[in-house]
């Protein structure tokens, strides 16, 4: 026989029992009321029994009939909540149990003090309620805000591995403690620029926030003796004295005082952590890092693929064939944008300029492929 088959059987037993205990339980209220309404009158123990006896088994009748529907209802939410539980993120799992288990503590101590006015079906009604009432209220708000009470464990008892100029970091948690979190630029977004327009737009709320570490960082590009590297160098510092102009006192940097050499990214994603700061970066390792670490990150890249308009199938365009593609006949054009458009029969057609028809695009964490052909 099934284990499922021998539970629903059990709880159609503890239904009956229970139905036939509460039978017994109204009808000793009732003789209780009656006896103090008739003092002077006494029930033959006969009819007491016949009493007890008659009303237990009329409730256990009932429950007996409504025993199978009862027994199917909690083993099908039993299995349920086992399963939600056994696919619950351990983090998740002991946030919930923690808070469910101080629900309890406070309907535990509440109850005490509900007993100082004597015991009572009242007391003893509103007991349960609050036992049921205040454990399910802690599961479900452990459930439901796991991250944030995991956040508040972390930084209550972890030590502080960092240690900051203390107006800066006053400064941060201030710009916390309203709900906006600030932002800290990594190196590959202040080379880009694009965060300079969208600072200008008003895209972001909160303080711009760029770590010392950052800064000789692009410094140390900017003294490259790579022309490319330097240009990228100075564009990132370039960029940083422009969005100073712009702010009032909303663009910052931050002294970290660190005796690691591990290398920026890993020390930005730290700082993120240890102040509650959002990520802004192009690069989409940092971005994947970030993500499984539990940081939030913007990656502007993935910013700029949302924006960019749909290219449909069917549309026609134009594009220079700049390099030969990977597979044979394709060649490779790109728009202004930087986008890949692969052409088919375009590899012997390097350098013209071709009018083209979309078949198809391609939509991927590192951007957008069009693929087309020649219009002829």
């Amino acid at each position: 026989m099934e284990t499922h088959v021998l539970v629903k059987r059990l709880f159609r037993i503890l239904v009956v029992i229970l139905a036939a205990g509460i039978g017994i339980a109204i009808s000793a209220g009732c003789i209780e009321w009656y006896r103090l309404s008739n003092p002077a009158h006494v029930i033959p123990l006969g009819l007491l029994a016949a009493t007890y006896i008659g009303s237990g088994l009329v409730f256990g009748f009932v429950g007996l009939l409504f025993s199978r529907r009862c027994a199917e209802y909690l083993v099908n939410k039993g299995q349920r909540v086992f399963q939600q539980f056994a696919q619950l993120p351990f983090p998740q799992f002991m946030s919930a149990l923690l808070l469910m288990t101080a629900g309890l503590v406070v309907a535990a101590l509440l109850t005490n003090i509900l007993h100082f006015m004597g015991d009572s079906i009242f007391t003893t009604a509103c007991s349960a309620i609050l036992y049921v009432g205040l454990g399910t209220l802690g599961y479900t708000l452990g459930y439901v805000r796991s991250a944030d009470f995991q956040q508040y464990i972390r930084s209550f008892f972890t030590l502080p591995k960092h240690t900051f100029h203390r107006k800066t970091h006053r400064a941060a948690r201030k710009g916390a403690s309203k709900g906006i979190p600030d932002k800290l630029l990594d190196s590959s977004a202040l080379i880009d620029g694009r965060i300079l327009a969208l600072y200008k737009a008003g895209f972001f709320e909160g303080d711009l926030i760029i770590p010392d570490f950052i800064v000789e960082e692009l410094h140390h590009i900017a003294d490259s003796q790579d022309p490319s590297k330097r240009a990228r160098g100075r564009r990132g510092l370039d960029t940083i004295a422009a969005l100073q102009n712009l702010s009032s006192g909303h663009v910052r940097t931050m002294h970290e005082d660190s005796e690691d050499t591990v290398d920026s990214d890993v020390r930005l994603l730290r700082l993120s952590g240890d102040i509650g700061a959002v990520v802004i970066t192009t690069d989409l390792n940092l971005t994947k890092i970030a993500g499984i670490s539990g940081l939030q990150v913007l990656n502007l890249n993935e910013l700029a693929s949302i924006l960019r308009p749909a290219v449909l199938p069917g549309e026609r365009m134009t594009a220079t064939v700049v390099k030969e593609g990977r597979e044979a006949n394709q060649g490779i054009a790109y728009t202004d944008d930087g986008t890949m458009i692969v052409i088919e029969d375009a590899r012997n057609r390097i350098g013209e300029t071709l009018a083209l028809v979309v078949t198809s695009s391609l939509q991927t964490n590192a951007g957008r492929m069009i693929f087309a052909k020649p219009e002829e």
